[in-house]
C-alpha cells in the first residue's frame, strides 16, 4: 500500500515539474482571475472559487490550486486500494490495478489540469467506493463527515452536481436495508442543508454577481441550434446569426450534432440583445424544439453519443505555447526533463492515436457498455449494480439537455466502471456464499 501510493504521488511529481505550472484552460484563468481581484460570480460554480481564494492568497502560486484536487484522487487511491486488500485481491493483482490507474494517460493529463471538472470526477470516482461497499458490505471504511463533505464537493464543484442529491433520494426509495437507509438520510439531509447555506447565506456573503441571463439560454440555443443544422453547412453567417437569435426561422428536416460553442465566441453575438429578449427567445425555442420532436430526439442523441465519444482537445494543451492557455514547460531547463517531457507528451498523444488506447481511455461509451451488460448479465447483484451505478446514469441524462457541448472531461468519470470491474467480478463470485 505505501509502495503505490508514493509511485502515486512521485509520478504526480515528475509530470508537474515537466507541465509546471500546470495546465490552465480558459476556465482555469477565468476562475483565477476571479481569485486574484477577489470579484465572484458563478458562472462556474463561486463556493470553490472562494475557497480557492482563501489557499491562494496564503500560497500565491497557480500549482498549490491543482495539489487540492489531486488530493482527493490520493485519497481515491488509497481507499481503492482499502478496499482490494478487503477482498483479498492478490498483490500481483493489485500492482497491476494501481498501474493501469496510475498510467491512464487521462489521469495522468487530467490530474495537471485545473479544471472544475477534474476535482468533481474525482468526488465522483470517491463517492461511487463508497457506495460500493455501502451495498454489498453495508458499512463504509471512510469517515461519515469525509463522505458528506465528499457529497458537497460533488453539488457544488459543478452546476448540475445536484443530481447526487437526487441519487441519494432514490437510494432510500431501492435500498431495503434500515442500516444503510438511515446512512444515507442523515447524509442527504445533512450535505442538502449545507448546500442550501452555500448557496444562499455564504454565497451572498461574498457578493456573487449572478449569472447574465444570455448565459442560462446557451444550452438551450445550441440544442436549438443542432436541431435546425443541416448537414453540417450553416453558413450565409450561419443564416443571418439564427434569424436574429431565433427570431423567425423555418427548420430544415435533417439535423447533425452541433456542438461547438460558436454562440459563445462568435463576434456577432449581441449579448444585450439576448438579455433584453430573453422570453422571447426561450418560448420561440421551445417553440420549434416542441414543433420538431423526431429531429430533437435525434439530436439529444447525437449529442449523448457525441459526448461519450467526442474527440479530445489535449493535444492543443500539450502545445499550449501555440495556444490559448498558459504556456507550461519543465521546472527546470534541464536536458534530461526536456526529452522526459517529449517522451510524455508523446505517450498521451499515442494514446489518443493508438485505435485499442483511444478506444479504452479515450471513449467513454465503452465503460458505459460494460456498465449496462453488467446489470443484465449478473441477475443475482442486477439491483445492487444498477444501485450503484444510478449516480454515473443520471449525471449523463442531466448533462446532454443543459451541457453547451460535448466534452469528454464531462463524462470521463464513467472511467470508474473499469475500476470496480475486477471488484465486481469477484463479488458475483462469492455472492451467496458464507
Amino acid at each position: 500500500m505505501k509502495f503505490l501510493i508514493f509511485l502515486n504521488i512521485l509520478i504526480f511529481i515528475i509530470t508537474l515539474a515537466l507541465k509546471f505550472p500546470g495546465i490552465f484552460t480558459v476556465d482555469s484563468l477565468v476562475v483565477i482571475e476571479q481569485i486574484i481581484n477577489n470579484k465572484f460570480d458563478n458562472y462556474h460554480p463561486a463556493f470553490l472559487t472562494i475557497i480557492f481564494s482563501f489557499i491562494y492568497k496564503i500560497f500565491p502560486f497557480p500549482f498549490i490550486l491543482l495539489l487540492f484536487q489531486y488530493g482527493i484522487f490520493l485519497y481515491f487511491i488509497y481507499y481503492y486500494n482499502e478496499l482490494l486488500y478487503k477482498l483479498k485481491i492478490s498483490y500481483p493483482k493489485r500492482i497491476l490495478l494501481n498501474f493501469f490507474i496510475i498510467f491512464n494517460p487521462v489521469n495522468l493529463i487530467y490530474n495537471l489540469t485545473f479544471w472544475k471538472d477534474i476535482i468533481f470526477t474525482n468526488s465522483l470516482f470517491l463517492f461511487q467506493l463508497t457506495i460500493f461497499e455501502l451495498i454489498f458490505y453495508k458499512k463504509i471504511s471512510m469517515n461519515k463527515f469525509f463522505f458528506i463533505l465528499i457529497t458537497i464537493l460533488i453539488a457544488t464543484s459543478r452546476h448540475n452536481g445536484f443530481f447526487i442529491f437526487i441519487s441519494l433520494f432514490f437510494y432510500l426509495i431501492l435500498i431495503k436495508s434500515k442500516k444503510i437507509k438511515s446512512l444515507i438520510r442523515k447524509n442527504l439531509l445533512t450535505s442538502l442543508i449545507i448546500y442550501i447555506l452555500i448557496n444562499t447565506i455564504f454565497i451572498n456573503s461574498f457578493n456573487v454577481k449572478k449569472i447574465e441571463k444570455y448565459n442560462t439560454l446557451i444550452p438551450l440555443i445550441h440544442n436549438v441550434f443542432g436541431v435546425i443544422a443541416n448537414n453540417g453547412n450553416i453558413s450565409e453567417k450561419d443564416i443571418v446569426l439564427f434569424s436574429k437569435i431565433v427570431g423567425r426561422f423555418d427548420p430544415k428536416t435533417s439535423f447533425v450534432c452541433h456542438t461547438s460553442n460558436y454562440f459563445v465566441f462568435n463576434p456577432y453575438f449581441n449579448k444585450n440583445y439576448v438579455a433584453n429578449n430573453f422570453n422571447k427567445i426561450f418560448f420561440r425555442s421551445i417553440y420549434i424544439i416542441i414543433n420538431n420532436p423526431q429531429i430533437t430526439i435525434g439530436n439529444i442523441i447525437c449529442k449523448g453519443l457525441s459526448m461519450i465519444g467526442t474527440k479530445t482537445h489535449f493535444i492543443l494543451l500539450l502545445n499550449s505555447d501555440k495556444s490559448n492557455f498558459i504556456i507550461n514547460k519543465p521546472l527546470i531547463n534541464n536536458i534530461f526533463l526536456i526529452r522526459l517531457e517529449k517522451f510524455f507528451d508523446s505517450y498521451i498523444i499515442y494514446s489518443l492515436i493508438n485505435p485499442l488506447m483511444k478506444i479504452i481511455f479515450w471513449k467513454a461509451i465503452i465503460p458505459l457498455i460494460i456498465s449496462v451488460f453488467l446489470i443484465f448479465y449478473f441477475k443475482k447483484i442486477r439491483l445492487k449494480l444498477f444501485i450503484l451505478f444510478l449516480p454515473l446514469f443520471l449525471n449523463f441524462l442531466i448533462l446532454i439537455p443543459i451541457a453547451p457541448a460535448s466534452d469528454y472531461r464531462y463524462v470521463y468519470y464513467f472511467q470508474i466502471i473499469y475500476y470496480l470491474l475486477p471488484l465486481i467480478l469477484l463479488i458475483n463470485k462469492n455472492y451467496g456464499k458464507k
